[in-house]
């Protein structure tokens, strides 16, 4: 799911998406009052390969209970690229956004994540800098899961290794796979696949198959994800507007047709 960019309203959907964009605001993330949580969504991550997921029920409740739960603002930053690792984050509530950027500036979304997501597992396992930046897209609560804590979990229950070896390769199963995309699939069908991650992820399904993206995403955002130019995405979207396979509700939420831009996928695919 090869996936800033300023959230806009319906006017972000209008031929020339002209929503300013504003600049990122610099504050860090805060702790909240330690009070008890209430369940957690389960976690998944991108790919839905979560190092998360074989942990026995009791291990996750301990790694829940000694976790920070963090709050984040929209538009403030988790961790950039180069900080130091202090463990992953358990996304509880809220959107985050997961990104490089060039020396230039360009940027490349490589995942939009919801709640009962993970980010920046990798510090899990080894002591590099952060290779990514993540953002908030709107409010977040985020619980934070240190190594320490994650480590004496598989002290305890060694048998875990064989399902972190498959979890492991199974995200770089999906990385070769995106650049296979990258490399060979159209435009259009790079878009069609951006909108149908959305969906699958974030998404929230509706009557006859459509399905309504948890925010309003602005054209700039899913040519970061489909690796296009904004022109060439707004042209595409007004095509799929006009043939009835997308829609923007009242609040500026895009609305899809799953099947169609499966449909579409498949043909460019």
């Amino acid at each position: 799911m090869i996936w800033t960019s300023r959230l806009g309203s319906a006017a972000a959907w209008g031929p020339e998406d002209t929503v300013s964009e504003g600049g990122e605001r610099k504050s860090t993330v805060e702790e909240l009052t330690r009070k008890p949580d209430a369940a957690l969504p389960a976690p998944r991550f991108l790919y839905s390969h979560s190092v998360l997921a074989g942990l026995p029920g009791g291990q996750l409740v301990r790694l829940q209970q000694s976790a920070k739960s963090l709050s984040l603002k929209e538009r403030h930053v988790l961790f950039r690229r180069g900080d130091p690792p202090d463990g992953c984050y358990w996304l509880r509530r809220g959107f985050l956004k997961v990104s490089v950027a060039s020396n230039r500036g360009e940027e490349r979304i490589l995942a939009l994540l919801g709640a009962g997501a993970l980010v920046g597992e990798l510090a899990l396992f080894d002591t590099l800098p952060r290779d990514v930046n993540c953002h908030a897209l709107s409010e977040c609560h985020v619980l934070h899961i240190s190594r320490e804590s994650f480590l004496a979990c598989l002290s305890e229950h060694p048998a875990l290794y064989e399902h972190l070896v498959g979890v492991l390769t199974a995200q770089i199963r999906a990385v070769a796979a995106e650049a296979v995309i990258g490399t060979f699939l159209s435009v259009r069908g790079r878009v069609a696949r951006a909108l149908l991650n959305l969906a699958l992820h974030i998404g929230r399904d509706l009557p006859d198959g459509f399905a309504e993206i948890g925010f309003a995403v602005r054209h700039s955002d899913i040519a970061a994800m489909a690796s296009a130019t904004r022109e060439s995405v707004s042209r595409i979207l007004s095509e799929w507007r006009r043939d009835n396979l997308l829609n923007v509700s009242i609040d500026g939420k895009l609305v899809v047709h799953k099947l169609s831009l499966e449909k579409e996928f498949l043909a460019e695919a």
